[in-house]
């Protein structure tokens, strides 16, 4: 539901995109459930789109934080379909950058 709103208000969702950063990446980081983990991903890439209208040197330092956050992350990951989830959210951060 969070992604839909992201997506539905783009830059108007800006002010609030530090706050869903922290609270999403430690989802992904630490939460036991992994369809939490995996909703909490396609977040990202729309958080790159909200924050690129605006500010694109912002956008490019918060998808190289995503990419570390997610890479650590699958470094720790067992379950297949959470780390294909997280591989998916790395390349869409990237796509959103060059769009």
């Amino acid at each position: 539901m969070l992604n839909v709103f992201i997506d539905k208000l783009k830059e108007l969702y800006a002010p609030y995109v530090q706050k869903t950063v922290e609270l999403l990446c430690n989802i992904i980081k630490d939460h036991p459930n992994d369809d939490v983990k995996e909703e909490a991903c396609k977040c990202l890439p729309h958080l790159v789109a909200c924050v690129k209208t605006s500010d694109p040197q912002s956008a490019i330092q918060l998808a190289k934080y995503f990419m570390e956050t997610l890479v650590s992350t699958i470094e720790k990951e067992f379950d297949t379909q959470t780390m294909i989830t997280e591989l998916e959210t790395l390349k869409n951060c990237i796509e959103e950058l060059n769009s």
